[in-house]
């Protein structure tokens, strides 16, 4: 090997080392908008520029091929259950950049250690949902602070917010014991206090009815005894409130009763599928959420799936990746999660196909770059 091959090679493992790359002519989705064939620079880490470049440009860059394929943003796991630093891994290794706890054994700081670089996905939690004595979330064998003689609503609410919640998840299940509407809505006052948001499990169109003018920000689930009234859609549009339908869970339930023989007592997968098509017609922020590990889903790919189901159902893949993407992105503030901009950190995965025509393809991962760092 000669002098100049040796100096070459080295002086391309530098800038490979200082996170200079650039794809060249890629489809990407920044999170709202489609452009076609671009380059996008990053350098240091740092999405320096999308567009079209000069050959100027490019000294000094590891050169990445986008043809065939596609750039999309981190994903938002808008439902799930987690309180080990594998359920953090498992979503990154699917492109799933964060994940929105929704009730845990753990203190909502206790994964916040562990870094996008390094291959883990960001966590949010609410920490304890608000329940009560017996009601839903409190058979699992671990402590929950619930409500009630001891503690009320808005005591709650304070203890949670110093232990770091994001935001508060509110149990309403009258298939068990559950809070009062008036306790919900004085969860909610108090959670307006601390500046944090509300989202309530429901599981029937009664739950929702219940609930609609407490002054809630969103539904974790979506009913699934009976398809809403227009009238009802257009009520939760005009107050703004989103909703996590996590058609996921539900497929794997029917799965599991029907193959046990066990009646479904619920509406079947296709009615599902087309409510989240009436909810994305009328105008409700949809975020897309799975809810393992219950039915034995994964934090990631399950996710992936989920977006599928939109799409069956009548959504185009452009609005099934926005609510994983940017919808999230802005109802969470989570910063550079779920939208690509230039002078943000390289937080992206690179798709071997083209999941905006074929969302099935958003599964074919070439690699993940987080952090700035190429992870997979």
């Amino acid at each position: 090997m000669n002098y100049f091959v040796i100096i070459f090679v080295f002086l391309s493992q530098i800038a490979a080392a200082q996170g200079d790359y650039l794809i060249r002519q890629v489809k990407l989705f920044d999170g709202f908008f489609t452009r076609e064939k671009v380059d996008v620079l990053i350098k240091d880490g740092i999405i320096q520029s999308i567009g079209t470049l000069k050959s100027t440009d490019l000294q000094g860059a590891t050169v990445i091929s986008g043809e065939g394929r596609t750039i999309i943003p981190g994903l938002v796991n808008c439902h799930v259950h987690a309180w080990l630093p594998y359920h953090l891994k498992n979503a990154m290794q699917s492109g799933v950049f964060a994940v929105l706890d929704m009730h845990t054994s753990i203190h909502p700081d206790s994964l916040d250690k562990y870094q996008l670089e390094d291959g883990y996905a960001r966590f949010y939690s609410t920490g304890y949902a608000a329940t009560v004595k017996e009601g839903h979330g409190t058979q699992y064998g671990f402590r929950v602070s619930t409500i009630g003689e001891n503690r009320t609503p808005s005591q709650f609410v304070r203890e949670s917010a110093a232990r770091g919640s994001d935001y508060i998840k509110i149990i309403y299940e009258p298939q068990r014991p559950t809070l009062s509407v008036k306790q919900v809505t004085e969860i909610i006052a108090a959670s307006k206090t601390e500046g944090l948001l509300t989202i309530a499990h429901i599981s029937r169109i009664g739950n929702a009815r219940d609930l609609i003018n407490t002054g809630l920000d969103g539904f974790a689930h979506m009913w699934k005894d009976a398809p809403a009234s227009q009238l009802f859609l257009d009520s939760i549009a005009n107050q703004e409130i989103f909703i996590v339908p996590t058609i996921s869970v539900m497929e794997g339930v029917i799965k599991y009763y029907r193959e046990n023989d066990i009646p479904v007592p619920f509406s079947d997968l296709a009615t599902l599928k087309l409510e989240v098509k009436r909810l994305q017609d009328a105008g409700i922020a949809l975020l897309a959420g799975t809810d393992p590990p219950n039915v034995g889903l994964d934090y990631g790919s399950s996710l992936h799936n989920e977006l599928k189901l939109f799409v069956e159902g009548g959504l185009t893949p452009i609005q099934a990746l926005k609510a994983a993407t940017s919808t999230p992105n802005k109802v969470f503030n989570l910063g550079e999660i779920g939208v690509i901009e230039v002078g943000t950190s390289a937080n992206f995965t690179l798709i071997d196909g083209d999941p905006l025509e074929r969302i099935e393809e958003i599964s074919q991962i070439q690699s993940i770059w987080a952090g700035g760092k190429k992870i997979k």
